[in-house]
């Protein structure tokens, strides 16, 4: 899970903090080594307050330097020899995993002293490691600590993120009887031992001196010493499991004595001076920890990876939080380029286009009225020119059907000539398109303003709209003019056809119908009819009898209905042109707007990417925090 979380950390480019439990990729196999090592015993204590010297006791040599003043400024680890080894030696292992040898077991001894070894060095080191050939560490290792209190703050928070590293099965606590009462600082030791409860011993060091060579003195019966070990109870009692009477200096030279001396061991006196000096009692208490067969260390180790396990989810899922709002706060920030946006579309770019429609639709009701006016008149001239075609349905009906389609198609052709022609010559398509474009070019260029855009340059319709665009047949398009020029043709051809039924005898009414009928079957039926339809419809009004019988009356007559027709369809020519110049509108502010709404994909591909991350950051983030109490939890079993 922390690899998923790295993983996902690293893709958004993201640095953990120094400190981060995510940068700490040799947690597991220093946890992994932890619980297959030996018993560990973790020493700490204040500043001179006999570390040093309590470990030399307990291997029976001066190893480490004891002094008044701060020594260690690094964590020390003896270990015991392995079988096949035959030289003790001394390595360090710095912050970044890599290990190097001491070229002997005192420079490495030399290198703890903060006095002899540069600061910097010493920080950047983990831990030395030493190898010795003692038989108690045969069964356990000893780590030795910097002391809380140091002058130097770096290496207390050396000592105290170990301790919150649990690296250890029993915490040593060493006091000196005059310092014992300085409790302040013990509780910042104590918090640090929060989850190592009840695995702290207390040791007062220096508990015979002054009495070393009266052999009557016993330290559990002096009232002073008593006062200390039970200010230690009152103050940290929920983190010790007992209180041990301790002095080094003389447990480390019966220990050396022993060593040169087996026999001492059967010595009432010899045993006496062990007992007096609390080195008996600590060796009793280690090998209760540790049980006769090792099932308490089996039991302390399994409790043990279960912390590190609990403590290492609980800290990868704190370091996760902070990083999980980078997401959320990315995605927002993602997300509000969208947001404006849209906002900006709603506030700004909508009452804009709605101004720019109802100005198109200005020009368009203007420009359509003069449109149903000028193709009006020139229809209405075309009739007036053209008609005498007409005499010819007083011939029989049997001489009209061999002429009928040719002279249809004439008529059909005059009158849409007259008004493309009288289109043509007012430059109508090319004054409509330039007003349109007058008024895009305004309001776009309003429209930059507001948005804030730079100004770009007009893209004016030069030639406006083409001419030859024939919007006088059927609704703007290329498909329906097809199909309305197509149906041209068929159309006066329908209108001369009832003409010509009228002469067989068939009634006006009725012939006005079937015209109607097949011009809808032809194709016909737009709103704005092509000439010939025109006709055929204004035709139906008409006694065609009458209309033959009177032909020049008539005639102006039918050229002044023809002119009317166009009139009453002035909405229609409005609708064609403001269809006309909407389009090119359309995609003039759609050009505008496009290069911004094209720069917003990103931005929200972005924010549901960066929420998508967050939510399994998150979900890792619950799941780390419930494995960490089912760690705690199997642990407190």
């Amino acid at each position: 899970m922390t690899d998923a979380i790295r993983a996902l950390v690293a893709e958004a480019g993201i640095e953990p903090s120094a400190h981060s439990q995510l940068l700490d990729r040799d947690w597991l196999q220093r946890v992994t080594d932890r619980v297959s090592a030996m018993f560990s015993v973790f020493v700490i204590g204040q500043v001179s307050s006999g570390k040093s010297s309590l470990i030399n006791s307990l291997i029976g040599r001066k190893l480490l330097i004891s002094d008044p003043n701060p020594t260690d400024g690094v964590i020390a680890v003896l270990n015991g020899l392995g079988e096949s080894e035959t030289e003790e030696y001394a390595e360090r292992v710095w912050a970044d995993g890599r290990i190097t040898r001491f070229t002997s077991v005192g420079e490495g001894v030399q290198f703890l002293q903060q006095q002899d070894a540069l600061v910097a060095r010493q920080l950047a080191c983990r831990e030395v490691r030493f190898y010795l050939r003692e038989p108690i560490l045969r069964r356990l290792r000893l780590i030795s600590t910097p002391g809380l209190g140091d002058r130097m703050q770096q290496f207390e928070d050396v000592t105290l993120r170990y301790l919150r590293e649990d690296e250890s099965d029993l915490v040593l606590w060493t006091f000196f009887p005059e310092s014992a009462g300085n409790i302040e600082e013990s509780r910042v030791f104590a918090r640090a031992l929060a989850n190592r409860k009840g695995s702290v011993l207390g040791v007062v060091t220096r508990s015979l001196e002054g009495h070393e060579d009266d052999p009557t003195y016993d330290p559990h019966l002096d009232p002073e010493l008593a006062d200390v070990v039970g200010g230690l109870h009152e103050a940290l009692d929920a983190y010790l499991s007992g209180v041990v009477l301790y002095d080094s200096d003389r447990a480390r030279h019966l220990a050396e004595r022993k060593r040169a001396d087996p026999a001492l061991v059967i010595d009432a006196e010899f045993i006496g001076e062990v007992e007096r000096c609390g080195l008996a009692t600590l060796r009793r208490t280690l090998d209760d920890l540790v049980g006769p067969d090792g099932e308490k260390i089996e039991r302390s180790r399994v409790r043990l990876l279960l912390l590190r396990c609990a403590g290492h989810a609980s800290g990868v899922a704190n370091d996760v939080e902070p990083l999980m709002e980078e997401f959320f706060r990315r995605a927002a920030a993602s997300q509000q380029h969208v947001d404006n946006w849209t906002r900006r579309e709603r506030e700004v770019v909508e009452p804009a286009r709605t101004l720019l429609r109802d100005e198109i639709q200005t020009v368009a009701a203007e420009q359509g009225d003069e449109l149903a006016r000028v193709m009006g008149r020139a229809a209405a001239d075309a009739v007036l020119q053209n008609f005498k075609l007409m005499e010819t349905l007083a011939r029989s009906a049997v001489a009209w059907a061999s002429d009928v389609e040719s002279a249809a198609d004439r008529l059909n052709k005059h009158i849409q000539s007259a008004t493309e022609e009288a289109v043509r010559r007012i430059r109508f398509w090319e004054r409509t398109g330039a007003m349109g474009q007058a008024v895009v070019n305004e309001r776009l260029r309003v429209l930059r303003q507001e948005l804030g855009e730079e100004p770009a340059l007009d893209v004016p319709a030069a030639d406006g709209i083409p001419e030859s665009a024939g919007l006088f047949y059927g609704s703007p398009g290329a498909a329906a003019q097809h199909q309305a020029g197509g149906s041209g043709g068929t159309l006066a051809k329908v209108a001369m056809e009832a003409g010509a039924a009228l002469a067989a005898g068939v009634a006006a009414k009725n012939a006005a119908k079937t015209a109607a009928e097949q011009a809808a079957k032809a194709g016909g039926g737009t709103a704005v009819k092509g000439a010939a339809s025109v006709l055929s419809i204004v035709l139906a009004a008409f006694d065609v009898k009458k209309l033959v019988n009177e032909f020049g009356e008539g005639r102006e007559r039918l050229a002044e209905t023809v002119q009317a027709y166009f009139e009453t369809e002035r909405p229609a020519f409005t609708k064609m042109v403001f269809d006309r110049l909407w389009i090119s509108t359309q995609e003039q502010l759609n050009a505008l707007l496009a290069p911004k709404r094209s720069s917003l994909v990103p931005h929200a591909a972005a924010a549901m990417a960066w929420n998508a991350t967050a939510e399994q950051m998150n979900n890792l983030r619950e799941e780390l925090i419930a494995m960490s109490q089912l760690f705690s939890d199997r642990a407190d079993c």
